[in-house]
């Protein structure tokens, strides 16, 4: 039986072959490994600013709900845009006055409100979708900009209190912007705020002759400015919509979505990227991944609501959504 050795050990390899491909083949598709690239480290834990905003505008402390001011604002805007759009218009600001845009009122009066705020964190959905519109954050930030560019006409008219006023309520704004960031998005528009208005306060300070007080302001922005930039490069990756550029750090995306210590913005991001991957993934282990992750995610009761809302608008994701955003479902 054992006589014919050579053609035993030949049929053990075959078998050993046969059964290495038959693994090979049936074997689920791996996803792409996390790159542990320096660019998106920062993503994998919480944002902090490496300057307080204090230093420019101390904690408000009155008794008062910003966030309910914040919502009469947008209320006013939303209810008749026209003065809001007209100043922006060629010599708008020229022709549209303060008090035809009451909205800018009742960001004032928040300025230095104390109780804690939530604007949108409460209602997540409005910020966390693909709808690719996102009209209250909209409003609210173009009234903070526009109170800003009140404030400069103020300001070169030597009307230094009420340009300061209106200043300090656009920082306010941007910090709690910042502060809250259900998303990106508001991250980047309270960011922007806060850059605007504190380029104003600086140039108030220079113009009054408060050197400390200036530099006070340019240290803060430097810091927050520079930090943003590393922000910013994460991402470029963490949001993008083309896998060919994106692709390649999927692995890392899919970390932060299930990393509890990742900032929860930066892991709705990420869950929002993870949905697309159920149509344009780069490869087919990152789109078996995606549907596995995705199907257990929203049911996480550990999750942040916000963090949740992502998973769940992700899980529901349509290819025509999807399409929207510049997808392709090829």
């Amino acid at each position: 039986m054992w006589g014919n050795r050579n053609g035993w050990l030949i049929s053990v390899a075959i078998v050993a072959v046969m059964g290495f491909l038959l693994y090979v083949v049936a074997r689920p598709p791996a996803p792409t490994p996390p790159s542990g690239a320096a660019v998106i480290s920062v993503a994998q834990k919480p944002i902090a600013l490496p300057v307080s905003p204090a230093s420019v505008l101390a904690p408000g402390t009155e008794d008062c709900d910003a966030a309910t001011l914040y919502r009469e604002a947008i209320k006013k805007y939303e209810s008749d845009p026209r003065p809001y759009e007209r100043f922006h218009g060629r010599g708008g600001v020229q022709k549209v006055t303060r008090e035809e845009m009451p909205a800018i009122e009742d960001v004032v009066k928040a300025t230095h409100c104390g109780k804690k705020f939530s604007l949108f964190a409460a209602k997540p959905g409005e910020l966390v979708n693909y709808d690719n519109d996102e009209p209250s954050l909209y409003a609210i930030n173009d009234i903070g900009n526009i109170a800003c560019t009140v404030g400069r006409l103020n300001f070169l008219d030597k009307k230094y209190d009420d340009a300061k006023k209106l200043w300090e309520a656009a920082f306010a704004l941007g910090v709690r912007l910042h502060g809250e960031r259900v998303s990106w998005a508001e991250m980047a528009d309270g960011h922007g705020l806060m850059q605007t208005a504190a380029t104003n306060l600086r140039d108030l300070a220079q113009e009054q002759g408060d050197r400390e007080r200036r530099d006070t302001v340019e240290t803060f922005m430097s810091g927050e400015g520079q930090y943003q930039t590393k922000l910013t490069e994460a991402f470029k990756i963490i949001g993008a919509i083309d896998e060919g550029y994106a692709g390649p750090y999927a692995g890392d995306i899919f970390a932060i979505a299930g990393n509890p210590k990742a900032d929860p913005m930066w892991r709705v991001e990420a869950f929002k990227h993870i949905g697309h991957y159920k149509y344009n993934a780069r490869s087919k282990g990152d789109q078996l991944t995606a549907k596995k992750v995705l199907a257990t995610a929203g049911m996480d009761p550990s999750l942040d609501p916000s963090v949740k809302t992502a998973a769940l608008a992700a899980h529901d994701l349509t290819p025509e959504k999807h399409n929207m955003v510049g997808g392709s479902t090829q």
